[in-house]
């Protein structure tokens, strides 16, 4: 839980003359991130988003539309029920935190992460993304991996100090490697037990401790459908909010050619892996940005996934 203190008339007037200074939400962002003084200023004032038991508290529209429930903070009410907070981002100069608490009303409404992905707008997403995942690794870091001591975290939740050792930590989250195998016309898409039936993506896999993108990329597709491939192109990257695994990771994604339409020979990791033509992706990207519900036919990752882009670049060109 993080604590308050009062506010003295030095720190009251360094946050007016910070105020009065900031040039952009990025200048304001830093200042909030390394000077406590000023976070606790701007979070006393600010709004931020709700999150219990890794789940996001919404509002439905009369539209049906959702979108993160901001609540105003009150430094009064407002601590008494929370575990952590983080700063999240800025929008015009005005930050947004992220707080978890223990107890859900039982009014309030609360969504699952990858539900938020498909109800939210990428905005909401994006922040409800990055809170969550701050407050979690503040969840999971209470404690000195080096002596065990506790962690002392800063007011916007982006660094630890260990009250024994002093060593600081910060958050990380794990570089991964998506990509689209093609050879002309065609691609490689799979799926993975865990996706529904009709439902196939790019390879993807961790990049290994001492590999270069480029050696991860080959080394993925060759042990997960024995494809060897050459020319490999950074396309785009994509943070992806640890909703399998307790980490986050960096996905980056790229197109990788190969110089044959060879066998596919999955590993344990592949349910099924296919060679599909660019007018069926063509036909797969629509079917699934319009949600249309038809029987064995192909659907590919929604429009917010690393997947999904890969196959748009593609298909473009």
């Amino acid at each position: 839980m993080f604590k308050t203190k009062p506010l003295c008339l030095h720190a009251v007037r360094k946050f007016r003359a910070v105020k009065r200074g900031i040039s952009s939400d990025v200048h304001l962002q830093d200042l909030i991130k390394r000077d406590n003084e000023v976070c606790r200023q701007y979070r006393n004032k600010s709004k931020y988003l709700t999150i219990c038991n890794n789940k996001y508290l919404v509002h439905k529209d009369s539209d049906g539309s959702h979108a993160l429930l901001l609540k105003q903070f009150d430094e009064r009410t407002t601590l008494n029920n929370i575990i952590h907070s983080a700063f999240v981002s800025t929008e015009d100069h005005e930050p947004i935190f992220a707080v978890s608490v223990e107890e859900a009303s039982p009014e309030d409404l609360y969504i699952e992460p990858r539900q938020g992905l498909y109800l939210l707008k990428e905005q909401c997403a994006k922040q409800a993304t990055i809170g969550m995942n701050l407050l979690k690794w503040q969840a999971d870091h209470k404690f000195c991996s080096k002596c065990a001591s506790e962690m002392v975290f800063d007011l916007a939740g982006r660094s630890a100090n260990c009250s024994g050792c002093k060593r600081t930590i910060y958050p990380r989250y794990n570089p991964v490697v998506i990509m689209l195998v093609v050879h002309g016309d065609y691609c490689v898409l799979a799926r993975q037990t865990r996706y529904p039936s009709q439902v196939y993506s790019a390879l993807a896999g961790f990049v290994d401790v001492g590999e270069s993108v480029e050696e991860a990329v080959a080394r993925e597709v060759k042990e997960e459908v024995n494809v060897s491939v050459g020319d490999i192109q950074y396309n785009c990257s994509q943070f992806w909010g640890g909703f399998i695994r307790s980490t986050p990771e960096l996905m980056i994604g790229c197109i990788a050619s190969t110089q044959s339409m060879s066998d596919l020979n999955t590993n344990e990791e592949i349910e099924e892996a296919k060679w599909f033509h660019k007018d069926e992706i063509r036909e797969a990207l629509t079917r699934t940005l319009q949600h249309k519900k038809e029987k064995d036919k192909l659907y590919v990752p929604p429009p917010f996934a690393a997947a999904n882009q890969l196959l748009q670049h593609w298909c473009k060109q």
